[in-house]
């Protein structure tokens, strides 16, 4: 029986960047939902629980690292990992992202590939630190 389907989530406010990450990530055979701010990021969880999230730092509304710190203190969204995206690269940002529970930071610009290689990665080591 083939493993079911990883769901991410993507928040950022750059609509051709969303558009091809969505499609990237659905040729890997991911489900993928598009969202542009953190406000929509936090409805978008409460719909269906992603397995993974992608998260722009500088999103409108709900900041990403805002959100960050919001889904690690809560219960029940702080054990889906999450990789930041930014074109903020600067060392302290990077930092405050892994201390905030980042699991991989990435800086804009990127290759879409490297995103894939770091998602997949993300995912796998998520899977063998959950218990059965």
């Amino acid at each position: 029986m083939p493993p079911p389907q990883q769901h991410i989530l993507v928040a950022d406010d750059d609509e051709i960047l969303s558009e091809l990450l969505q499609l990237l990530l659905t040729n890997e055979g991911f489900s993928v939902v598009t969202v542009r701010d953190g406000d929509e990021a936090l409805l978008a969880l409460e719909a269906k629980r992603p397995n993974l999230i992608v998260l722009d730092i500088m999103i409108p509304g709900l900041s990403g690292f805002d959100l960050l710190r919001k889904l690690k203190s809560n219960q029940f969204y702080r054990e889906i990992p999450v990789i930041m995206l930014s074109s903020r690269s600067g060392e302290r940002d990077q930092l405050q992202a892994f201390d905030f529970g980042a699991a991989d930071f990435i800086a804009k610009p990127f290759w879409v590939e490297e995103l894939g290689v770091r998602i997949r990665r993300v995912l796998a080591r998520h899977r063998a630190e959950m218990p059965e």
